[in-house]
């Protein structure tokens, strides 16, 4: 397995994915003193997924224990999405948001594709965009 970073895709903003970037290699240094093996493939399926969603704000990134990369966004409202790429092309989710009218936030969890997954974003109206 590979340890450079993969590179920026085209198609993520500059400052957003620059941060990114920083945040992933730091995260690949101090894998080793937790004896964690990064896991290239996650890494690949989150660049997809930036690229295809623009708009997003930035997300909070941490490496699980598996290697893989979590993603957390969290919206003014306490909406909250967050994110684990697995590598294999699906993403473990889970989901919090507050409708109108609603007394408790809906939640909503499990595996889909990355398509599937920005479909979830749509129907849950997420607040998660740059200026929401």
């Amino acid at each position: 397995m590979a340890t450079e970073p993969v590179a920026r895709p085209n198609g993520a903003s500059g400052s957003v994915a620059d941060a990114y970037r920083a945040r992933i290699a730091a995260l690949r240094d101090g894998a080793p003193a937790d004896d964690i093996v990064v896991n290239d493939a996650s890494e690949r399926d989150f660049w997809a997924f930036v690229r295809s969603s623009s708009g997003m704000d930035r997300a909070e990134l941490s490496l699980l224990e598996s290697g893989n990369l979590r993603a957390v966004w969290k919206g003014a409202d306490g909406s909250h999405l967050g994110l684990q790429f697995r590598g294999d092309g699906t993403v473990a989710f889970v989901v919090f948001t507050k409708r109108a009218g609603a007394a408790e936030a809906s939640r909503a969890y499990g595996t889909d594709t990355l398509e599937g997954v920005r479909g979830q974003v749509g129907a849950f109206d997420l607040p998660l965009t740059a200026g929401a």
